[in-house]
C-alpha cells in the first residue's frame, strides 16, 4: 500500500465530506479511484473485458484522459487520440458529479446536462454506462477506502 496515495485519498475523502471538494480535485480523485480500482476485486468485476478511452475537458483546468484496458484503470494528463467518449464539464458540473453522493447525483444529474454542466460526446449507448460506472467505482473506492483506513487505525 503506498502511504503518499493513501494519505492523498483520506485528503480527497475529507474534501469530499466537508464540501471544500474543488474543481481542481478532479485529476487527483481519479488518480485515488484508478489505484484503489486496480487492487479492487469488485472494480475488475465491473470492468470486465471493456476497452475505453474517456478524455476529461474541464473548463479552467487542466485536460486529461482516463483509460479502462486489459481489466485495469489507466490515467494520465493531456490530451489522448481517438477517445471513445469526450466528457466536458463546467467547474459546477465537475464538482457535483466528482463530491455529491449517489442519490444526490442522480437527483441532479439531468439538470446538469440540461443546463450544459455536463456535456457528453459518443455513443448514447456508452456514454450513459460509463458515466454510471464511473459513479459506481467511486462507490467501490469509498468503501475500499474505508477497509484501508481501518486496517491503518488497528495496525
Amino acid at each position: 500500500m503506498s502511504e503518499d496515495l493513501l494519505q492523498k485519498a483520506i485528503e480527497i475523502e475529507r474534501k469530499r465530506d466537508d464540501g471544500t471538494f474543488e474543481p481542481n480535485d478532479v485529476y487527483d480523485y481519479l488518480e485515488i479511484i484508478t489505484w484503489i480500482s486496480n487492487q479492487s476485486v469488485y472494480a475488475e468485476d465491473e470492468i470486465y473485458s471493456l476497452q475505453k478511452t474517456l478524455q476529461f475537458k474541464l473548463t479552467s483546468i487542466i485536460k486529461f484522459w482516463l483509460k479502462i484496458e486489459n481489466n485495469k484503470l489507466h490515467i494520465g494528463k493531456g490530451k489522448t487520440e481517438s477517445p471513445d467518449i469526450t466528457i466536458r464539464m463546467s467547474n459546477e458540473g465537475a464538482v457535483k458529479f466528482f463530491s455529491n453522493s449517489t442519490v444526490e447525483l442522480l437527483n441532479e444529474i439531468y439538470s446538469l446536462f440540461r443546463k450544459g454542466a455536463i456535456r457528453v460526446k459518443g455513443d448514447d449507448a456508452d456514454t450513459q454506462g460509463i458515466l454510471l460506472l464511473l459513479r459506481f467505482l467511486m462507490t467501490i473506492a469509498e468503501e475500499e477506502l474505508k477497509d484501508m483506513r481501518a486496517k491503518l487505525n488497528k495496525d
